[in-house]
């Protein structure tokens, strides 16, 4: 095979591979998943440095505690356990989009999974979450 077309063909096949990779680094900063009264939003929270996922749902609670602070979010850092805490603003970072079923999000050591019935799971590195 000539020299220039064994070129051409390493540059269409550099072109090809280049929106996989692209696509794998545009991930929302944060999401939603569900609908309805089973709608969960979750994304990196605002933050110099940004270190946990916030998520929020129908039906959390806060604890006792911190009742009238807040709206009620989970917190998941990279290790560590889910925290339950009051967040009284819009406290995501960046441009949001909508996780399909069988999706999988991946941010700051937490992993979170859509199933196929919707149902949403975070979990990170020493498998806490929810």
């Amino acid at each position: 095979m000539p020299a220039n077309r064994v070129v051409v063909m390493m540059g269409v096949l550099a072109a090809v591979a280049l929106p996989a990779s692209a696509l794998a680094a545009s991930q929302p900063k944060h999401w939603t998943a569900g609908s309805g009264t089973s709608e969960v939003v979750c994304g990196e929270a605002v933050g110099k440095p940004t270190t946990f996922v916030l998520c929020s749902a129908r039906g959390l609670k806060l604890p006792s505690s911190k009742k009238n602070q807040g709206d009620p979010f989970i917190e998941v850092a990279g290790t560590g356990k889910a925290k339950i805490v009051p967040i009284s603003q819009n406290s995501y970072f960046g441009k949001g989009g909508k996780l399909a079923p069988g999706s999988t999000w991946k941010a700051l050591g937490v992993v979170c999974k859509v199933s196929s019935t919707s149902l949403v799971t975070c979990k990170n590195m020493d498998g806490h979450g929810f």
